[in-house]
């Protein structure tokens, strides 16, 4: 399976900045972002690795650039 060269697309990533208002969260939907963000994970790692530590990890928000994420075990808290 490929892996994702996160160089190669890091200029294309947003910068977070503390006082850019520019981007609301009305703008976007979290749940569209993060079906899209975790299906590319799945696709990446695998059905079996995706289950035991992606599984039941969701978005949260985004502000100011950051992804703010959310998970209910304490196991995969730790170890993410």
């Amino acid at each position: 399976m490929d892996k994702i060269n996160l160089k190669q697309h890091m200029k294309d990533l947003p910068k977070p900045s503390v006082n850019d208002d520019s981007v609301s969260n009305s703008q976007y939907d979290i749940d569209d972002i993060w079906k899209i963000v975790s299906e590319n994970i799945r696709l990446s790692m695998g059905f079996r690795d995706y289950s035991a530590w992606v599984d039941g990890v969701y978005l949260n928000k985004i502000e100011n650039g950051i992804a703010v994420f959310s998970c209910p075990e304490q196991f995969k808290k730790d170890r993410i």
